[in-house]
């Protein structure tokens, strides 16, 4: 371990505590030129701290920035933790999130929170144009709904069949007027709510109508609606549905800090996804290490980080807003997964310290008293204040927007063609007729003429 001049002891009490930590914006910030001068957050604590308490801090900045500490199968600690375990360090000043063979080796400072950590799987997202392309127009309903929407349209018309044939007394005009098609085209209407020329005579016949038309008020509603949303909505798209969906590729990469705590959880996880990274983890197959000189890796193709996304707004900008939260499994809806809930974080200390009880007293006041919570929002600010274009904004919209409904009218034109020309063919043959005259018309020839008519009735 290199350090400037001689530490003090970190084994008797003293006067002066020694603090590891390593470069974690905005928690702590590390000038390479100055590396035993922090700032940050957790700095700007531990300085109200050690005041308050009358002890001065030295720094000490060579750690590996990430490693926060885990237990190896030889039971030994890793990061910051070991370096308390080591008594080479007073205090590990970085977001450290409880575990039970943390709090046996160690102390958690007051055993007050100091932030929230909300770690997530993030990957970068593109904006796609709402409606590009001609199935696009099924976007607003799932498509459980569209199937369960024309198995109603097909079940009201046999309805209103049944119900005209067998309703009495009999109403031969209903029976001509509503045959099976017929039907069929009066609930298409009713739900694409457009009129019909003949309305049944019966209550039973009208009942079955009046729930079609009710049907279509509500589709037509709904699916207006939600179109127009889609439409003018700002939506992301990533390569990767799901966490699941990115574990089944095998040209991916994770990109995970060295030393977190809660990648040991992943190894008993519920979650099959959950634990084949731990596996990956244990081999390093397709696992790539997060410092602060390749967190620029994280906005990089087929790259899925776990990481806060809150953070990374800090350290990027408007840059991290591209990045989108992966849900666990595949979702049907097209919107974000709702936030998961954070994990609260403390500092740790060397166990059994003879100034702990100072120190848990002088942090438990500073938790009363908001300090804590002043001093996060002075670092944390950009957070809250980050204009980001969520899935809320309302945009104009674009001619590639609307290209699938401008389409429909020339692709209407070219089906009306097509149609007619069939029916004119079919015409054409259905009323095709020979006639043979029975005497010659042309003089001096025995040949009897024969003429191919047709009509159009």
């Amino acid at each position: 371990m290199q350090h400037l001049g001689q530490w003090p002891s970190t084994t008797n009490h003293t006067d002066t505590l020694v603090v590891a930590t390593f470069h974690y914006p905005p928690y702590t910030l590390v000038d390479p030129a100055r590396p035993n001068h922090v700032t940050g957050f957790l700095a700007d604590l531990m300085q109200v701290l050690s005041a308050a308490i009358g002890v001065s801090v030295v720094y000490d900045t060579d750690n590996t920035p990430g490693d926060f500490g885990i237990q190896l199968e030889n039971g030994t600690f890793t990061g910051l933790i070991g370096r308390l375990v080591s008594k080479t360090a007073h205090v590990g000043l970085a977001p450290m999130r409880w575990r039970h063979t943390r709090q046996q080796v160690v102390d958690f400072v007051g055993k007050v929170p100091i932030a929230i950590d909300k770690i997530s799987f993030l990957v970068m997202g593109q904006p796609r144009t709402s409606m590009n392309d001609i199935g696009s127009l099924l976007t607003p309903f799932h498509t459980n709904v569209w199937l369960c929407l024309l198995g109603g349209m097909l079940l009201a018309s046999v309805l209103l069949r049944v119900t005209v044939t067998f309703t009495r007394p009999y109403d031969l005009e209903d029976d001509r007027t509503f045959g099976i098609v017929s039907s069929l085209l009066h609930v298409y209407a009713c739900v694409v709510q457009q009129g019909w020329s003949t309305t049944p005579c019966r209550a039973s016949c009208r009942i079955v109508t009046l729930a079609a038309r009710v049907l279509g008020i509500l589709i037509y509603v709904e699916y207006s609606a939600t179109l127009i949303s889609v439409m003018t909505v700002l939506q992301t798209s990533t390569e990767v549905s799901s966490v699941d969906d990115f574990v089944d590729r095998s040209d991916w990469s994770l990109l995970i800090q060295p030393g977190v705590a809660y990648s040991s959880d992943w190894k008993t996880s519920k979650e099959a996804s959950l634990r084949t990274l731990y596996e990956r983890m244990q081999t390093g197959r397709q696992i790539k290490t997060l410092t602060p000189e390749t967190m620029g890796q994280m906005f990089e193709p087929k790259t899925v980080t776990s990481f806060d996304r809150d953070q990374a707004l800090i350290v990027f900008g408007e840059r991290a807003c591209g990045l989108v939260s992966l849900p666990m499994q595949p979702s049907s809806s097209s919107a974000q997964p709702p936030p998961r809930a954070g994990t609260p974080v403390f500092l740790v200390m060397q166990k059994h310290m003879p100034l702990k009880p100072e120190i848990d007293r002088v942090m438990q006041a500073l938790y009363q008293t908001g300090t804590i919570k002043g001093l996060y929002n002075r670092w944390f600010w950009n957070v809250t204040n980050q204009e980001c274009p969520s899935s809320t904004v309302v945009r104009p919209l674009a001619f590639g927007d609307l290209g699938a409904i401008l389409f429909m009218v020339p692709a209407g034109l070219v089906l009306s063609l097509a149609v007619m020309l069939l029916e004119v063919l079919f015409m054409y043959a259905a009323n095709c007729t020979k006639i043979q005259y029975q005497r010659p018309m042309v003089p001096g020839t025995t040949k009897v003429p024969r003429h191919q008519l047709w009509r159009m009735d």
